[in-house]
Formats: structure tokens, sequence, C-alpha cells
């Protein structure tokens, strides 16, 4: 512990890129202060778990969560999952991938990481007080308390914006500097389903994996829980006359239901009833810069890059946002003005290129034929890549799997393999074989309806 970590650090924001920092701050000797909005029960109410999708850990995730102390008390809420099934269209065959993960529900991680950032002392928490202003240059920022309506103004010495997607700190800190900022909304937005144990058992579902129902139009995930629910996302197009502007009534989703996902069929009531009531979501993807303003704001975790959830590496992104902090402050002492650029320096460039993965990879997400281009593709670099692991690199997702610290770094070794094998007409090989794939197909298909008729 260094003897000059007697700073106080002001977090905004007590979702779980907030609270990890807290903890690995307080264990550096850092006095925080963490100001949410919210009132504690409803951060991580029913209102949550409402509009919410499970989060994803593979090796990295778990390997943050051991450097924060709180491993051991979150490994008993997560299931741990063998792999995925995806069956695409209507074909009853299913596509296993083994690929072990663990997975948790949103409001279960964020309840264990404010536990453990209570039993540190230095570590306070400001639940109700949304913030209203910063003032940069008095280094103070204005808040105000829900219940009483009661502004005050509170000094800062650093502060840290962990305020997601419409982050009120990543405004204040650009304002007056060049700033560079994109916020795509996708063309598709997503609700929830909520899937008991009783309809997970007449679904035939398996609590140990992930399932994937994908259409061209329509995709249907489903993460197990520890109780042995499942929490899906139905994930459609916007549009004014599609999407879930069709589905408003009992009668369009069933009809929805029964042409397009057939499974659900044995629980559709329940699935009518969450798809009237739960609230439509978005899937929003953030470029931004600079993360920072001097040596006194940063922001981090959604605040600095918001992914969409299909590559599920969101929350180790912003674990990974603050070791890179904590790993600066072991080096340079909390020597804020040099830190922030160093920070940003480290992460942008692969947060950058993962949000762009993130947001390319619904479209494995829409695979409806086993005669897809770019999954023959992935399948033949694996194969490759297993024979000879010294001279071929993986699809990135592999890499990044382990460790998102280097998605840039994978992705431009991956693009690097791709542009060596056009030399050698691999796309050629790979259109032929997806053409001799797509014959099959087809003929499989033909025949199973003559023998289903």
């Amino acid at each position: 512990m260094s003897k000059n970590n007697n700073q106080n650090i002001t977090i905004i924001g007590a979702g779980i890129g907030g609270c990890y920092l807290a903890i690995l701050l307080a264990k550096k000797g850092f006095t925080i202060d963490i100001y949410e909005r919210s009132i504690e029960k409803e951060i991580i109410s029913s209102y949550t778990e409402a509009r919410s999708y499970n989060l994803t850990f593979y090796d990295f995730g778990i390997k943050a969560l051991k450097e924060a102390d709180v491993w051991n008390d979150i490994e008993p809420t997560l299931v741990k999952l063998i792999g995925s099934v995806t069956q695409i269209s209507d074909n009853p065959e299913r596509f296993v991938k083994d690929k072990p993960y663990h997975a948790v529900q949103r409001d279960t991680l964020l309840k264990t990481l404010i536990t453990k950032a209570k039993t540190y002392p230095t570590v306070t928490f400001h639940f109700g007080v949304p913030l209203v202003a910063i003032n940069r240059q008095e280094k103070t920022i204005v808040i105000q308390d829900s219940q009483t309506k009661k502004y005050t103004a509170v000094p800062f010495e650093v502060l840290f914006g962990a305020d997601g997607v419409n982050s009120q700190v990543r405004a204040s800190l650009q304002l007056g500097q060049q700033t560079h900022h994109i916020q795509e909304y996708a063309n598709w937005e997503y609700k929830q389903i909520h899937i008991t144990k009783d309809m997970g058992i007449k679904m035939q579902l398996k609590n140990d994996l992930m399932y994937a129902w994908t259409r061209k139009e329509s995709i249907i995930l489903a993460h197990p829980n520890k109780d042995e629910s499942f929490s899906a996302l139905l994930i459609v197009p916007k549009g004014l006359n599609i999407g879930f502007n069709a589905l408003t009534t009992e009668q369009a989703i069933k009809q929805y239901f029964s042409d397009n996902f057939k499974p659900f069929l044995p629980t559709i009531d329940s699935v009518v009833k969450d798809l009237l009531n739960n609230p439509r979501s978005y899937f929003v993807t953030i470029y931004t810069q600079p993360w920072y303003y001097k040596g006194l704001i940063a922001v981090l975790g959604d605040a600095a890059h918001g992914f969409n959830p299909f590559y599920g590496q969101g929350i180790s992104a912003a674990f990974a946002d603050c070791q890179i902090i904590v790993d600066l402050i072991d080096k340079y002492g909390p020597e804020w003005n040099t830190i922030f650029p160093l920070y940003q320096e480290a992460r942008k460039k692969h947060t950058d290129a993962l949000a762009t993965l993130s947001k390319d990879s619904i479209r494995q997400y829409r695979r409806h034929k086993k005669a897809d281009y770019a999954s023959v593709y992935n399948k033949l670099d694996m194969i490759l890549y297993n024979i000879f692991p010294t001279l071929f690199v993986p699809p990135p997702y592999v890499k990044i799997a382990s460790n998102p610290q280097y998605t840039y770094d994978y992705l431009e070794k991956h693009k690097q393999q791709r542009n060596r094998a056009k030399w050698v007409g691999v796309p050629i090989v790979v259109r032929l074989v997806t053409g001799i794939i797509a014959i099959q197909e087809k003929l499989g298909n033909s025949f199973s309806k003559q023998k289903t008729s």
C-alpha cells in the first residue's frame, strides 16, 4: 500500500463496474464514496430483472472476481454451463457447442459486490442521491436527496463515472474538449421471457446448457438460473408494423410463436403474459473519447464503451478497465495526470474492437440455415488452428473468451490471416463447401417434409 493512497475517490454509479472499482481501490488504501441515483432496493429489484439478461463469465471474468476476493462469495450463485445448443429455423436438429463457462443473474452479482464493498470501512454508499452537476473548476459535484429534494455541493479530489451508457459524468468531462462520440442504437430490441423450472421441463431443457433458437428475423436466447429456471430474451427487429409493434395481442403472439418458435408452445400462456407486460429494451454501441479530463475525472465500463451482449464480454471489459487503473496506480502511485492518458491508451482500441465485434455478431444469431458462409469459414479456422496452433489463429471469440484485454490484437491477426487466405483461394473453397452443404440441407428438408406428410 502506497503511503500516498490516502486520497478520497468519488464514484458515480453503484453498478457492477463502480462497485468492482471501489473494492479494488479500497484494497489499495483509498477512501471511496459511491453516489447512486436509485435506492439500494431498486438497483437490485425485479424491475432490473424484467429488462436485463444474464451475465456470462469465461476465464478472464473468473480471474477478475478472484482478484477482488469475491469469487468465494459469488461462486455458489453461478450456473456452470458445459456449452450451448442452437436450433436453426424449424429444423429439429440441434447443434451443440462445447464451450464451458459460467452465467449469473445481473442482480445477484451486483448484490454480492455491494455486500463485499460494504465490508471495507473506507467505502461509503450514498443511495437515492442523483448527480445534478459537476463543477470541474471548483472540483465539486451537486447532488440531490431524492427524498428531501435538498441540493448539496460535495467536494471531490478524483471522480470516476461508472454511470452507464447515458453517463452524465462523460458528458461533463467532455464539455469544452475536442470530443468524438458515436452512440448507435441497433435496429433490434428485446423483451425478457421467464421460463420457470416446470416450463423448462416441459420444453426438455437442461440446466447446464445455454439455448438459442435462431431465425432470419428473430432470435430467442435462454440462460439457466440457479433455481433451474431460465432467463430468456426474444430479440426482434424494430419497425412500425413489425417486431413488438405487431405483437400487442394474445392472438398475435400465439400465432407468431406457432410460426417461428414451436418449442415454446407448451408454455405459451406464460410467454404471452411476459411479452405483454415486460418493457422493451435496446442494444447500444458506444465509441467515445476522451475518457478523462485532466487528472480529475475519468469514465469506465458502459460510460466509456457500450457493447451489444452477443460476445458475452461487457462485464469482463468493465473489470479490465478497473484492473488497468489499479495496475497503473501500482506503477506510478496516484499520479492521475499520468494514469488517465495511459489508461485510455491501454483500453480504447481494444474496447472499440470489441464493440464492433459485438455489434456485428448478431448475424451469427440470425443464422437460419446450416449453409452459412461465415460459420463454415469459422469452422475451417478452428480446424486449422487445432491442427497447426503455431501457424494459424482461431476466430477472435476463442481468444477473447480467455482475455478480452487484447481484442484488437486478436482481431488484427485474424484479419491478416484472412487476407493471406485470399491469395491462395481459400474463400472460393469455403463458398464451394457452403454450396454443397446448402444442397444437402435442401434435400434433407425436402425429405423431412415428405416423411412428415
